[in-house]
């Protein structure tokens, strides 16, 4: 096996999910599971193989199936009401949001220890591990002054029994729209997605992205 041919056959590809993106690279995810030895051999010489590429988005969408399990999967843009937890609703309505010209900054009740990953556009990610998040937190969003800022983006706060991201991007019923704030909740019993406009005012997140 040579590893530096499914490397590049990896990085190569733009996979998608339905939501696991917004809280992991899926590309490294990847890799750290043939470094975990959770990938088959067949499945790695086709991954070396000319058509690597082309195998990529069958294990993204093997490992979301996976994560997902026995959890329930609910879809609040198919649905007039507000589906989402407690917890998420405090987030939300706790949410304050400063214009600082060149970006936002947020902060919200929220307080734990958290893995923090974000989308920045055009494939660039930024993760950060075991930060210990506080409503006195607060975090940068759409700098203006970074490349592709007119890119949908995401940040998503990460631990073991709950996890958060505030994701803006299309909508799931078209891809010739507006853009719109998805809040994506993940429990150990279930994964919810919501408008996030039926909660809050999400001019701030979504002014200037084009989708």
């Amino acid at each position: 096996m040579t590893i530096n041919k499914i490397i590049n056959n990896i990085n190569f590809t733009y996979p998608t999910s339905n939501f696991l993106h917004y809280f992991t690279n899926l590309k490294t995810s990847i890799l750290d599971d043939i470094a975990n030895g959770h990938i088959k051999e067949k499945t790695l010489l086709k991954l070396e193989g000319d058509n690597g590429a082309d195998q990529v988005q069958g294990l993204c969408n093997l490992k979301e199936k996976n994560f997902i399990g026995d959890r329930i999967k609910v879809d609040g843009f198919k649905d007039s009401r507000k589906i989402l937890t407690p917890i998420a609703i405090d987030i939300l309505q706790s949410l304050k949001i400063h214009d600082m010209k060149y970006c936002i900054n947020l902060n919200f009740n929220l307080d734990g220890v958290y893995d923090i990953y974000q989308n920045l556009g055009r494939g660039v990610t930024n993760e950060i591990k075991n930060v210990y998040v506080t409503s006195k937190s607060s975090f940068l969003l759409k700098n203006t002054f970074n490349n592709y800022n007119n890119d949908p983006y995401s940040i998503a706060f990460i631990s073991t029994n709950y996890s958060i991201a505030f994701a803006v991007t299309t909508s799931a019923k078209s891809h010739k729209t507006s853009a719109v704030l998805k809040i994506i909740e993940i429990t150990n019993d279930a994964i919810l997605i919501d408008d996030g406009s039926k909660y809050i005012d999400v001019a701030s997140f979504t002014k200037g992205v084009s989708v």
